[in-house]
């Protein structure tokens, strides 16, 4: 026992000898190089070695503006500085490689683009952005939806391919506007009628598209004169517009009236009034004459009567009244003998003298004895045909 003891002893005094020469041998030698392990980076293209993180203790050689570069593995260069620089060296030039992945790109943010309700993608253009190109990512045979904003997607393609991805998913409204309808085999004319009563209409040709309604505002006239008719187009959805209102006129034109008569008449005076009138007048006809149509004196009246009645054309007839002289009979105017008494005598005529004639004498009224002739002289006025003088 005691010899292994001993054994035991001489074993551990000579390792505390050893551990002491190797530390006096290093401490005769300086700082030694530390133990490090290199790092892995990666990056993302684009980026610079200011935007890597390196581990602890590790820093870039290159200036951290350096482009990390392609795609691809790059080798940079870092320096390794311990925490005690006192036991430890700072060691230099150490190669990192850096793995570089493709960039994804940022595009900028799309504008609304329009369209029209019907249309697909592929009839809604879109636009040039710098780094690459625009493509639907929905079947360009996909419609663009009601009217109103629909959003799509749209794939981003960069030109380098080879140091950025391909971006999707990229939103895009699409404003939708009301789609007109095709109006081309719908026309709106006017007509014309004649006034008869009824009502009249006007009505569009064509063949409307499906949807599409039509009412009509001024329409079905029964009076004469020009009217003002518009056909106004609903649409029944609200993915078109309301096709325009077409306008056209509906003339009624008057109507002639028929079966009028104004005679001309012909009689002699009497000293009653005498008239001619139009014969034939309907309900509603309005005359107006251009003279009086009745006279009582003897003459040649020219009158004109002129026939109205609302929806017919005026009417102008004309004819002549004539009233004509009458002829004075039964008055006599007859010899007379008296014998002298001193007294006027005198002689008059027999027979009843019309209103307003009137008869003067010459020579009459005597007195002393003898023959005298007597004239009998009459004013028949613009009445009568003019009666002879009667002498006796």
């Amino acid at each position: 026992m005691n010899k292994k003891l001993t054994l035991a002893l001489v074993l551990v005094l000579v390792l505390i000898l050893a551990t002491g020469l190797v530390a006096c041998q290093k401490k005769d030698k300086g700082p030694q190089v530390p133990d490090f392990v290199t790092p892995t980076v990666g990056a993302t293209y684009g980026q610079t070695l200011g935007d890597l993180e390196l581990p602890a203790g590790f820093t870039w050689e290159e200036p951290l503006t350096t482009s990390v570069g392609d795609v691809g593995e790059h080798v940079f260069h870092v320096t390794y500085t311990p925490e005690d620089t006192s036991k430890f060296q700072t060691v230099t030039g150490i190669e990192v490689t850096v793995t570089v992945t493709k960039g994804t790109p940022q595009p900028s943010t799309l504008a609304t683009l329009n369209a029209v309700y019907g249309q697909t993608l592929a009839q809604v253009g879109l636009p040039t952005v710098p780094g690459g190109t625009l493509a639907w990512q929905e079947p360009q045979t996909t419609s663009v939806g009601n009217a109103g904003n629909n959003v799509f997607h749209v794939v981003f393609t960069p030109t380098d391919s080879i140091n950025y991805n391909v971006v999707r998913d990229i939103p895009v409204t699409v404003a939708v506007a009301k789609a007109d309808y095709d109006m081309s085999g719908v026309t709106f004319n006017g007509g014309q009628f004649t006034y008869d009563g009824t009502v009249k209409s006007l009505a569009i040709s064509g063949t409307l598209p499906e949807g599409v309604s039509v009412q009509y505002e001024g329409n079905g006239q029964v009076n004469a004169g020009t009217h003002v008719v518009r056909a106004h187009f609903t649409a029944a959805d609200t993915n078109h517009n309301n096709p325009a209102d077409l306008v056209a006129n509906l003339i009624i034109l008057k109507a002639d009236i028929q079966g009028l008569s104004f005679v001309d008449s012909t009689v002699t005076y009497d000293g009653q009034d005498h008239s001619i009138q139009v014969a034939g007048l309907g309900s509603g006809m309005q005359v107006v004459y251009s003279v009086p149509n009745t006279q009582r004196s003897a003459g040649t009246y020219e009158i004109t009567a002129t026939i109205s009645k609302d929806n017919y054309n005026d009417v102008v007839l004309n004819a002549t009244l004539t009233i004509g002289k009458a002829t004075i009979t039964g008055i006599t105017f007859n010899d007379g003998t008296f014998t002298y008494d001193g007294t006027v005598k005198s002689l008059a005529i027999s027979g009843q003298l019309p209103a307003g004639v009137t008869v003067d004498y010459m020579n009459n009224g005597k007195v002393d004895a003898g023959a005298y002739e007597v004239v009998a002289t009459f004013n028949v006025g613009n009445n009568y045909n003019a009666l002879q003088d009667m002498p006796a």
